[in-house]
């Protein structure tokens, strides 16, 4: 009997514990949370509406949060890879294909689960 040799760990594997070493959070980012949804949502619209992209303070001032708050918003997308920029430049917040991917998901999501329970409502 031919056994085939175990599989090597994958990024999920490796990431389905909660750590608190910086690298290990850095290579297995957590799923965007609802709030950074919003503000990757914001700076995809902002830049189909006016062209270019958002500013900090652009997303401060939308969500009614701190530049701190932006600024930390933004890193995590960043970091997750929902998000692009290029540093030393203004207006250079840009939503990457993966960011795409998940806006577009996370709407088929947000329409399933709003017929869903509308569904519920009317029975």
């Amino acid at each position: 009997m031919v056994t085939s040799p175990p599989a090597s760990p994958t990024l999920a594997h490796r990431c389905d514990f909660p750590s608190r070493d910086a690298s290990t959070r850095d290579r297995c980012p957590r799923p965007a949370t609802a709030r950074q949804l919003e503000v990757l949502r914001f700076i995809r619209d902002y830049g189909r509406q006016y062209g270019r992209p958002a500013t900090y303070r652009e997303i401060m001032a939308a969500h009614g949060f701190g530049l701190g708050a932006a600024t930390d918003h933004a890193k995590a997308l960043r970091r997750k890879g929902l998000l692009a920029w290029s540093p030393g430049s203004s207006r250079t917040l840009v939503v990457t294909d993966e960011g795409l991917a998940v806006l577009s998901a996370a709407s088929i999501f947000f329409i399933f689960e709003r017929s869903e329970s509308t569904d519920r409502r009317q029975a």
